[in-house]
């Protein structure tokens, strides 16, 4: 909690429905501005995977439907966020991102190998072809 001497704010916090959360949390908290928006993510939220998941921090000036939400680098300062723009609500949202590299690449392979063995089959049977006895054309 914060200390008379330390100048913190009142915010309003979203963290949206992910694989790590079982449902969206919305409170509001007294936060320092000393802190970085993903300090305060990772308040309340297990710690992420870079790799595999994708943080998305949004701020709005107000608590109305309208207003405009503005993507936000986690890194910033909430002191600035709140001083410099009057900031009054923030949106968390952890998605998946798609899989690794790797994985793509093992599929690739699987489907090249099918091929292969596509056309080992058509060459193995070339050998065994029937040829009718006779023409049957006019």
């Amino acid at each position: 909690m914060a200390t008379a001497s330390e100048p913190c704010s009142v915010l309003a916090l979203k963290f949206n429905k992910c694989e790590h959360i079982a449902n969206s949390m919305n409170f509001m908290k007294s936060v320092l501005h000393k802190n970085t928006l993903i300090t305060l993510f990772e308040e309340h939220h297990p710690p992420l995977d870079q790799e595999a998941y994708e943080l998305t921090t949004k701020c709005k000036l107000d608590m109305t439907p309208v207003s405009e939400a503005f993507n936000v680098d986690g890194h910033l300062h909430i002191g600035d966020v709140v001083e410099k723009f009057g900031v009054k609500y923030i949106e968390f949202c952890c998605k998946a991102v798609g899989p690794p590299l790797a994985v793509k690449s093992t599929d690739t392979d699987k489907t090249a190998q099918k091929a292969v063995n596509v056309f080992q089959v058509l060459m193995a049977s070339g050998s065994a072809r029937t040829f009718p006895d006779r023409k049957h054309s006019r």
